[in-house]
């Protein structure tokens, strides 16, 4: 029984010792947003929106068993397509800037990948396009979770994920007085250098 553990233990060293366990990049990509609008009545999302983002991560493997962690700073833009379906059935684009933290934990299968996990969304700017019209942040953190799949190629990544639970709320003046929530899900393309 010692040899078997005296066997495990050498593994497990062995692996420790010679396995990368932490690794980091670059990462960046495209994403599409599914907006909705709500808690102010004539206003409505009017499709999805194209959007990007970029950022780093950092992942640490823990050993033997195959899973890591993963942490993503990132830098988000959102588009959205807003029609106020009260007045005039004008449609306009809403952008957002924020900064997002996804924490995922995941496990590695040969070249693929799966993973989710919690994360924090701070919204630092909105922008809309009707004339005088501002929009500003009400409440900018926000918590939600992304979970996916991806393939490694070399240093090369491919990912495909989704976002939910996400919620800021806004408020809008100089065209129609109010708050709302933009709340929404995004499905998020990536591609990622690993060094």
């Amino acid at each position: 029984m010692k040899k078997y553990l005296l066997l495990l233990f050498a593994v497990f060293v062995y692996n420790i010792s010679t396995a990368q366990l932490v690794s980091f990049g670059l990462q960046g990509g495209l994403n599409y947003n599914y907006a909705r609008i709500s808690d102010l009545p004539g206003l409505q999302a009017d499709g999805a929106a194209l959007g990007y983002h970029g950022g780093l991560f950092l992942r640490v493997k823990i050993p033997i068993i195959g899973f890591y962690a993963q942490v993503e700073p990132t830098y988000t833009k959102l588009n959205a397509n807003i029609e106020d379906i009260e007045f005039n059935q004008e449609t306009t684009m809403l952008s957002s800037d924020r900064f997002d933290m996804p924490l995922l934990v995941g496990i590695k299968i040969t070249v693929v990948r799966f993973y989710l996990g919690p994360m924090i969304s701070v919204n630092l700017n909105n922008n809309i396009d009707w004339n005088d019209a501002s929009v500003d942040v009400v409440d900018k953190t926000s918590w939600g979770a992304q979970f996916g799949m991806g393939l490694e190629l070399g240093p090369v990544m491919l990912d495909v994920k989704y976002e939910a639970f996400v919620s800021h709320e806004l408020s809008i003046t100089n065209y129609r007085e109010g708050t709302f929530a933009n709340k929404g899900g995004q499905i998020i393309l990536g591609l990622g250098y690993k060094f």
